[in-house]
């Protein structure tokens, strides 16, 4: 968690120089927004306190002891994915979109296509962190050869099978799927020999906005 809160901190950080960079003076106070998709006593409210309990302060602390005044803009809120999506496509376009936002990374190409973010690479080219990226992390928020996003954090979803219906389906244990048509040819098995069993749960729906496969 200190590693994320660290990176998130930078990629705060690299906001106020691409702020600037436009303005050429650091003696004015910046003021930037930034929106996410989670709120205080609703969806999300552990990273909403996190970010504004936290990350925030140590931010601006850090920015005011390098002499610079700068101040966020918290721009929490709690609904649905898609409609939180659907919202910032507005404000944008609108002329009234946040400087920095918190996005799915597979929002990425669509948002670029629609040129709802702004390429970043001149900015990552001279920021000094960008080096101790890796490859893949770059590429992630990245779209034709444009970086769009900066990739602050990841997690990992376990998959757990029960090795009692396995054996009674046939199927070997200890099981290993290296793909998602692995994980779905076993689901399939199961469903077949075993009916009324529920072969395979995700933690994911259309509310998520998520594309799965």
């Amino acid at each position: 968690m200190k590693r994320i809160m660290v990176l998130l901190v930078l990629v705060l950080t690299l906001a106020v120089f691409l702020m600037a960079t436009s303005t050429s003076i650091f003696a004015e106070k910046v003021s930037i927004s930034f929106s996410y998709n989670s709120i205080k006593g609703g969806r999300g409210s552990q990273s909403a306190e996190w970010v504004e309990d936290v990350v925030v302060p140590l931010f601006e602390k850090e920015m005011k002891d390098k002499g610079r005044d700068v101040e966020v803009k918290c721009l929490p809120s709690g609904v649905a994915p898609e409609d939180w999506k659907m919202q910032f496509v507005l404000d944008v376009k609108g002329g009234i979109g946040p400087d920095v936002a918190w996005i799915d990374l597979f929002w990425v190409p669509e948002f670029a296509e629609a040129k709802l973010l702004l390429p970043l690479n001149k900015y990552v080219e001279a920021w000094p962190i960008w080096d101790e990226y890796y490859a893949p992390a770059k590429k992630a928020g990245s779209h034709k050869d444009d970086v769009y996003a900066i990739m602050y954090g990841s997690d990992v979803r376990m998959i757990y099978y029960n090795k009692e219906l396995f054996k009674k389906a046939g199927i070997a244990i200890p099981w290993q799927p290296y793909s998602w048509n692995g994980l779905l040819t076993t689901a399939r098995i199961i469903k077949e020999k075993l009916p009324g069993v529920i072969p395979l749960q995700i933690n994911a729906g259309t509310d998520m906005g998520e594309s799965l496969f």
